[in-house]
């Protein structure tokens, strides 16, 4: 599995913070418990050097790897390759490349991996039954669940677990055994609040993400506009997806497929107040959790297949197949982050010396490229705060689009006031362009942000027109313009 890891990340040319990064190098205690005390050695430790935080997230990356292998050996009680199936599925999915790619990915990786820790020492129980596990199975979970509050979704995949897996002469004992871990819960929930948010068509929405395990390249820009417009068809799409996996069930009779899959749904169902987003896959790094519980899933079906004769080798061909498809997919994830890194460095460039030309002065910054292929850009974010490559700038984020590579993308103010701003975006269409929740694509529609409101003036195929106005105050003055 080392060598797989190598094989997809060692060849990253280059690296560079991005996004969430500079806030997280900023003030390291924003992060969650423990996290955050790895963070801040990380930054005393590496300081503006990406390559160690990238060397710490292999290495927890690597311990999630192998805690899925062992757990898979357990849930499954299949062949050892199945356990390296589920594992090489979880590391080279696309979903999760803000874990690993950002340098601040411990906030995702650290709970995550322990979270697994937890779901193994649980399956040992489960399947041991020695009088030692549990003592082990509720400390793990309570050391994973009480500092952090994404955890709080392990109850009810714990509950899946037990109610599929535990033998059928003890399933009496249940409700005594999952007291413990529901006690434990409720005081993570006393600590930092509910994840959960109830809502008729929030809950079954929240599982939507799971789509994007098995096919991680993000849905169009149409189909999420649409999907946000119309919740009732979000939710009839998340109830799709456990219609499918009681369906799988019904043919197969695969106790620990249906553990496994019901468990990822639960923690996205539990996660409901999370936001991961469909088309940029921007929140995919707290999706390591359910990937790797449908990754298994996935493998237990597969080891049920290759019991056939006929389907012993053909099973090995197509999920060898399928791992290929993905260390394809996950390079072209690297690719684009190593692309956007580069546009962040030049824009860097460009506020430096706006900012000697015009010291003290806010800019504003139009185009602020939010995405590329999936990369976070955010180019405002990169230079809003005190960090180790560089002081804070004031910037204004004036219009907020993802960025689409192509040359023939241009962009032109046609007005720029204190009170407003018309700025014009051609070759490319307004799908493309717009930001999460891809609203921004009809006449009339708006958007409001963190420091302006966007209208869509007009809208043409390749391109569209904008007036922005600030929430508050004025725009600024001088104004920075990314080179393409």
């Amino acid at each position: 599995m080392l060598v797989y890891c190598a094989l997809v990340y060692a060849w990253m040319p280059q690296l560079h913070p991005l996004d969430r990064d500079y806030a997280a190098m900023a003030s390291p205690e924003s992060l969650p418990w423990l996290a955050r005390t790895v963070f801040a050695w990380e930054l005393h430790r590496f300081g503006a050097w990406p390559y160690g935080y990238f060397l710490v997230n292999m290495l927890l990356l690597y311990a999630c790897m192998v805690t899925v292998f062992f757990y898979t050996r357990l849930a499954v009680r299949g062949l050892w390759w199945l356990g390296s199936l589920s594992a090489v599925l979880l590391m080279a999915n696309p979903l999760k490349s803000e874990a690993v790619l950002n340098l601040s990915g411990v906030q995702d990786l650290l709970p995550a991996w322990l979270a697994l820790l937890a779901l193994l020492f649980h399956a040992l129980h489960l399947r041991c039954r020695g009088w030692w596990t549990f003592p082990w199975a509720l400390g793990m979970f309570a050391l994973a669940v009480l500092p952090f509050r994404m955890n709080q979704a392990l109850f009810p995949v714990v509950a899946c677990t037990e109610l599929v897996l535990a033998e059928k002469g003890t399933r009496f004992r249940i409700p005594v055994r999952l007291m413990p871990f529901l006690i434990i819960t409720f005081a993570a929930i006393g600590t930092h609040g509910i994840a959960w948010r109830a809502g008729l068509f929030a809950t079954p929405a929240s599982l939507l993400p799971l789509w994007l395990v098995f096919y991680p390249i993000g849905l169009l820009p149409e189909t999420a506009a649409w999907l946000h417009q119309f919740p009732a068809l979000a939710a009839l799409s998340g109830v799709g997806i456990v219609l499918m996996i009681l369906g799988v069930y019904r043919i197969s009779r695969n106790a620990a497929m249906l553990a496994l899959a019901l468990g990822a749904c639960a923690w996205c169902a539990w996660q409901s107040t999370v936001s991961v987003d469909l088309v940029q896959m921007s929140g995919g790094g707290g999706m390591i959790v359910p990937m790797a519980l449908m990754s298994m899933a996935f493998a237990a079906i597969c080891g049920q297949i290759q019991r056939h004769p006929k389907w012993h080798r053909p099973i090995v061909f197509l999920t060898t197949l399928l791992c290929a498809v993905f260390f394809v997919l996950q390079a072209r994830s690297n690719l684009a982050w190593t692309q956007a890194g580069a546009q962040v460095r030049a824009f860097q460039a460009q506020a430096a010396a706006a900012t000697i030309r015009h010291p003290g002065e806010t800019f504003g910054v139009a185009p602020d490229f939010q995405y590329h292929l999936g990369a976070p850009v955010r180019l405002s974010e990169s230079v809003r705060y005190n960090t180790p490559l560089g002081p804070a700038i004031k910037v204004m984020s004036v219009l907020a689009i993802n960025h689409v590579r192509d040359p023939g993308l241009e962009v032109r103010v046609l007005e720029w006031s204190a009170t407003e701003a018309r700025i014009e975006v051609r070759g490319a269409s307004p799908y493309a362009l717009a930001p999460h929740p891809y609203t921004l694509t009809r006449v009339g529609t708006q958007q409001a942000f963190s420091e302006v409101v966007v209208f869509v003036e007009s809208v043409e195929q390749d391109g569209a027109i904008y007036r922005v106005r600030p929430t508050e105050g004025a725009l600024p003055v001088y104004r920075i313009e990314p080179v393409q």
